[in-house]
């Protein structure tokens, strides 16, 4: 019996409309074109637009940005009292009773 394959359905999510890239990419090369490898047309657009130039600038700036912030607030001498705890519910340790050993040099 043939194996039945899947067909995935539409594009994987964020990728982009391949019309989108597209032009994106034509835009990305009119923007080379005009501004120059250095960006002196940008910098001939800011001196004699500067109202023109601020708003591409405005729309290029992210918009919102979010923080995440996590943290813990503890007591310190409530920690230090709970590891004295659990120190003094610890087995000792097995200690092992050596006497020192005379080195004898050749």
């Amino acid at each position: 019996m043939p194996e039945i394959v899947k067909k995935p359905r539409g594009r994987p999510k964020g990728s982009q409309n391949r019309a989108t890239k597209e032009i994106r990419e034509k835009v990305n090369w009119a923007f080379d074109k005009i501004a120059g490898e250095s960006g002196e047309g940008l910098l001939t657009l800011a001196e004699s637009e500067p109202a023109i130039f601020w708003s591409l600038v405005a729309k290029i700036i992210p918009q919102q940005a979010t923080l995440a912030v996590s943290h813990t607030l503890i007591d310190l001498g409530d920690a230090m009292e709970a590891a004295r705890d659990r120190l003094d519910r610890m087995e000792p340790a097995n200690v092992i009773e050596a006497q020192p050993v005379d080195i004898i040099e050749e």
